[in-house]
């Protein structure tokens, strides 16, 4: 598998506070996964590793998989500044749960207008 062939599903909910995105990554590691936010921006990357072949005691031969393995990523860009420090993320059951923070509005700044 290689980032140009398989796309992990995402989810994306939106509460007044946050948003949340949620991706299926089945037999990913935690520890495999990466994840960038820029401003409105929420990247994540992760690799599927094959245990088979990184367990050199296993012994046998595989006749047949279906299974795929390789790096993956994946991009969305949300409608709204997102608050970096309130954010976070949590893997669970091999589900990506990654909360976003939305950033308050800028503030309204006045300014009085000269009539010309």
């Amino acid at each position: 598998m290689t980032a140009g062939n398989w796309s992990p599903p995402c989810e994306v909910r939106e509460t007044p506070n946050a948003y949340e995105l949620r991706a299926e990554l089945p037999g990913t590691r935690k520890e495999d996964i990466s994840i960038d936010i820029d401003e409105n921006r929420v990247s994540f990357s992760a690799e599927k590793r094959n245990r088979r072949t990184q367990d050199a005691s296993r012994e046998g031969k595989t006749h047949f998989s279906e299974f795929s393995y390789g790096s993956y990523s994946r991009s969305l860009t949300l409608p709204q500044t997102i608050d970096l420090e309130k954010s976070g993320a949590a893997f669970d059951h091999g589900v990506l749960t990654i909360t976003l923070t939305k950033a308050a509005p800028p503030a309204a700044k006045a300014r009085t207008l000269a009539i010309k």
